[in-house]
């Protein structure tokens, strides 16, 4: 069940890369655009407001309404149903929404110097050299805003893929050999491990979206029915707070087990309100 997630900025010209890994490996495509369709067709949810969520752009009292962790944990199940089908290449930013610990997704980074990217615009799209250069900044902030708002990284940090293919240096023919090659290893994962993980991503999207409501700061873990939500925020009532989680979590089907964890934020903010 091959699974590639590819990221990439505008104009690097990997969609043909993408298309012969597709056809190499039977895969499906999926874009972003595609998990947002199906997100809103799932859970109702407007298009405006997961763009909004997608470029990072600031949701009007989220604090009240939770939109923002709403649309994260609805964008995060869809992909959960889409990696337990398998047989697919993702192909964009949301893709980095899929847990570390599904192993078996091969995480590739398709990247090229700006004066090349920019040149590419001109010619596909016949734009200028302002305009295309103009939506490779627009794009690219983005891009940076959603994984550091994921993982207080940069999206061309090499450190978040397992392969980074430099066009610069090489072609669309020696990239696909090269994704490949690299591939082998994840699809030689045992298939009860496989199976497992996906039902371990799938609970924790399950577990998100029962939390969604309850706002920012809450990290979760699924393993084999063992659920570990870490509270990476100040709260009131700890306690309570607590009991809230396992209260809700518990009546999830196929849950087991939930503990609570604190935060290195939980103190972080405790330390700062001291010091204000």
């Amino acid at each position: 069940m091959p699974i590639i997630a590819i990221t990439n900025g505008l104009y690097t010209g990997s969609d043909k890369i993408v298309q012969t890994l597709g056809e190499k490996f039977n895969c499906s495509l999926v874009r972003d655009i595609d998990i947002i369709e199906k997100t809103h067709q799932a859970y109702q949810i407007k298009h405006t407001t997961l763009r909004k969520v997608v470029e990072s752009k600031q949701i009007a009292f989220n604090n009240f309404t939770h939109e923002r962790e709403k649309c994260l944990s609805a964008l995060k199940k869809v992909l959960a149903n889409l990696v337990s089908e398998g047989n697919c290449i993702f192909h964009g930013f949301l893709g980095h929404l899929i847990p570390r610990e599904i192993t078996h997704v091969m995480r590739v980074l398709v990247i090229e110097k700006k004066k090349k990217r920019i040149e590419k615009g001109m010619a596909t799209l016949g734009l200028s050299k302002k305009e295309a250069e103009k939506k490779i900044d627009i794009s690219d902030a983005h891009a940076i805003s959603w994984t550091m708002s994921l993982f207080d990284k940069n999206p061309w940090d090499e450190a978040l893929y397992d392969r980074v293919i430099h066009l610069d240096t090489l072609g669309p023919a020696q990239s696909v050999l090269l994704v490949s090659e690299h591939f082998k290893n994840f699809a030689a994962s045992e298939k009860n491990f496989i199976i497992q993980e996906v039902l371990d991503f799938n609970l924790s999207a399950d577990v998100e979206m029962a939390l969604s409501d309850i706002g920012k700061g809450l990290v979760v873990k699924a393993d084999k029915g063992l659920v570990v939500v870490t509270i990476d925020k100040k709260v009131k009532m700890l306690t309570k707070f607590q009991q809230k989680i396992i209260q809700t979590v518990e009546a999830i089907p196929g849950v087991d087990l939930v503990e609570t964890r604190i935060g290195r934020n939980y103190y972080k903010n405790e330390r700062k309100q001291v010091t204000d």
